[in-house]
């Protein structure tokens, strides 16, 4: 079953990896050379992400690596993983960066991120930046970090500090400023 519109990739469809993985090595190298052009720091971290919104793949195949790894993490980890093993086979020296966010905070059961992937866990939706990570209304995030702390040898948290709405009624707006 798939979605229109706003709906994310189908993870596990056997062609997408390669066809990702061809069209990131062109970014890359097109990143590479205009950063030598410039004389700039040649970059390393590219980003292989969920689209910024729900509706996961509901496919059989993705359904079941779902059910088997126990969260929609797993699509994402498994892909990520190849994408990573593709572009190393292109000898480009490079990192595959990827968020654990929204409906994919809770890390897979038994995937490992590989050594050229990078988690970025950000609880955007399910914590309160109120209170410390570590505080029980945040215990689902603080065991999210915990969890992929044990699936990835890079782990990165992408705190927000971001007040979403009405800006006019904001706490982090100075009202005495004229």
């Amino acid at each position: 079953f798939r979605y229109g519109g706003e709906a994310q990739l189908c993870l596990t469809h056997p062609d997408l990896p390669a066809l990702v993985a061809e069209r990131m090595a062109r970014q890359i190298d097109g990143a590479r050379r205009s950063a030598e052009e410039r004389g700039a720091s040649v970059p390393t971290l590219f980003s292989f992400s969920q689209n910024d919104w729900g509706r996961p793949c509901a496919c059989e195949r993705c359904r079941a690596l779902v059910e088997r790894e126990g969260s929609e993490s797993g699509p994402v980890i498994a892909f990520v993983n190849e994408l990573a093993r593709l572009l190393s086979r292109e000898e480009l020296e490079s990192w595959i960066d990827t968020l654990a966010y929204h409906y994919t905070l809770d890390p897979p059961s038994g995937l490992r991120a590989v050594p050229r992937v990078v988690v970025r866990v950000t609880g955007l939706h399910q914590r309160d930046f109120t209170l410390p990570a570590k505080h029980p209304s945040n215990g689902a995030y603080a065991d999210a970090i915990v969890g992929w702390g044990e699936r990835t040898d890079h782990l990165w948290v992408w705190d927000y500090a971001v007040p979403f709405g009405d800006f006019l009624v904001s706490p982090l707006m100075d009202y005495t400023a004229d």
